[in-house]
């Protein structure tokens, strides 16, 4: 019979490594000294193996006599509890055993003169378990059989699901391939050649209904970013799944399905999260075209979301819920888009790369440019000029444009929401007048009525940009003029692409048609002060 362990038998020390060392534990971890945690992709399950979890290392000092040692870890977190699982391994390498997520564990701790390494990952919380969102919690470890020997806690964090910003660099576009969308698809694919790096253009073949080519509101698209050894960050490509299924009077459930599908079987390593269920009765606020977010900016160095509302209506709660979870991009700027029938926040701001600090300019529509241009173009004996040539019933004139939409009550009430809108960009993103663009849109009935070059793609320092399909005096179209000298001077390369099909006479333009899976520029939240307390 083995002799029962004392409780003086062991002694315990536990090290972990964090941000690629391996460091031993403090006693009273600052707040920024805690265990990053990586999300699980849902292709590996409980039973299967991981070759990159957070790792704790075990090491236990036997004395005389004892027996094996059992090591208890527990979480206390409840909402936690039942999204981490833990693996074990002897320190010397060796497949990793999967313990499973039971929120506590029992194990047998290693010989004398070895030790046990314990992996960590963990599944995202979704905003319909309100209980569940949290991302810090402390793991402890202690000796079930040596009582005396005191537990060990070690901070941890579930890294965070960030979003991009239009300034991060691509990797990949996506667009929805049908028969209304597939000369698009071809331009585009053509255009992208010239861009460096040569982001790869996946288009996804949908025809079950040709006119849903919104790929911007079917998935966000972001990344949760981890240290690893060496200095080296692994992002892994987190897409939040689509919200429209519920739609009044839209059958946009085939298309939310189809993409969510396309990308959990064609991206292995993503975590592809449901952060909400779809609601009712919610227009198109909860769209992901309403969910942006800025470039990095003073207070947030990992950019803060931005998202619109529409008198009563603002984006899903449970959807925000998870957002504020994550942390650190948070809390949101929410700008109002009443004044928009559809109400996306793309339809009010993109923003471009620029030279110096802080490293962008914001890009806004602006009525009161294109009345301006129109009023010149007007006054120089441009008035028959022809507007939307060659579009059907929607083709006028510079003057009837002048008249019918730039001066009107309509217009007028737009120019002061954008007002309000652009003082409360400048406090809430901490920039001035210098760091905003102004570009010529023009908008009846809350819809865009010039192909709006705000709603663009920005690949790099290209931006694919709608063409306007303006008046031409003196040669060019004088709202892709304005457009040209108000962003090539930035170092931008325009491509204007004639979007008039299938997007603008559906109400949408080029970002609401694309998407793009983006590699964090700064990933380095863990430095930020923003979220880390």
């Amino acid at each position: 019979m083995p002799k029962p362990a004392s409780p003086e038998s062991f002694s315990l020390r536990v090290d972990w490594r964090h941000r690629g060392q391996l460091d031993p534990l403090p006693p009273r971890p600052a707040p920024s000294a805690f265990l990053i945690v990586p999300l699980l992709p849902p292709s590996l399950t409980p039973g299967s193996g991981f070759d990159t979890p957070a790792i704790l290392r075990l090491e236990v000092s036997h004395g005389a006599g004892s027996t094996t040692p059992l090591l208890d870890l527990r979480i206390d977190e409840t909402g936690v509890q039942k999204r981490v699982f833990l693996w074990a391994r002897p320190a010397g390498g060796g497949a990793w055993q999967p313990l499973g997520a039971r929120g506590s564990w029992t194990v047998p701790g290693p010989a004398p003169g070895e030790a046990l390494e314990v992996g960590l990952a963990a599944l995202p919380g979704t905003g319909a378990e309100r209980g569940s969102l949290g991302n810090d919690f402390t793991l402890s470890v202690g000796i079930a059989n040596s009582p005396g020997e005191p537990r060990r806690p070690v901070r941890c964090r579930i890294a965070p699901i960030l979003l991009t910003s239009s300034l991060d660099p691509v990797e990949e576009v996506l667009v929805v391939r049908s028969s209304l969308s597939k000369g698009f698809v071809a331009e585009m694919e053509r255009l992208l050649i010239t861009v460096p790096g040569r982001p790869r253009l996946r288009p996804m073949e949908f025809e079950e209904i040709p006119h849903d080519v919104w790929m911007q509101d079917t998935v966000e698209i972001g990344r949760s970013p981890i240290p690893g050894p060496e200095g080296t960050i692994r992002q892994t490509v987190t897409p939040l799944l689509g919200l429209r299924a519920k739609h009044d009077g839209i059958k946009t459930a085939p298309l939310d399905a189809f993409v969510a599908d396309h990308l959990i079987r064609s991206l292995p390593d993503a975590v592809c999260v449901a952060p909400a269920a779809p609601r009712p009765s919610t227009r198109w606020i909860d769209w992901y075209g309403n969910l942006e977010v800025s470039p990095p900016v003073k207070e947030f160095p990992c950019g803060r979301i931005l998202t619109g509302h529409q008198k009563e209506l603002g984006i899903h709660p449970d959807l925000m819920a998870f957002l504020e979870a994550q942390r650190v991009q948070w809390p949101p700027l929410i700008l109002d888009v009443s004044w928009l029938t559809i109400g996306h926040v793309d339809e009010l701001i993109n923003f471009v790369p620029a030279k110096g600090r802080p490293g962008f300019r914001a890009v806004l529509p602006s009525p009161g440019l294109a009345r301006t241009l129109l009023e010149q173009a007007v006054k120089a004996g441009h008035g028959d000029a022809p507007v939307f040539a060659g579009k059907g019933k929607s083709e006028t004139t510079a003057g009837d444009l002048l008249k019918n939409v730039a001066r009107t009550p309509e217009t007028d009430a737009i120019e002061r929401a954008l007002g309000e809108a652009r003082a409360r960009i400048k406090e809430g993103l901490g920039i001035g007048d210098r760091e905003i663009v102004a570009l010529p849109a023009l908008y009846q009935d809350g819809l865009a009525v010039i192909p709006s070059g705000v709603n663009s793609l920005v690949v790099g320092t290209h931006v694919f940009i709608p063409d306007p399909v303006g008046p031409v005096a003196d040669g060019e179209d004088i709202f892709r003029r304005a457009t040209r000298q108000a962003l090539a001077p930035l170092g931008l390369t325009l491509h204007f692409m004639d979007i008039w099909e299938p997007y603008h006479v559906r109400s949408g333009e080029i970002h609401c048609g694309t998407n793009a899976i983006r590699r964090l520029a700064n990933p380095f939240w863990w430095k930020a002060k923003r979220g880390m307390a």
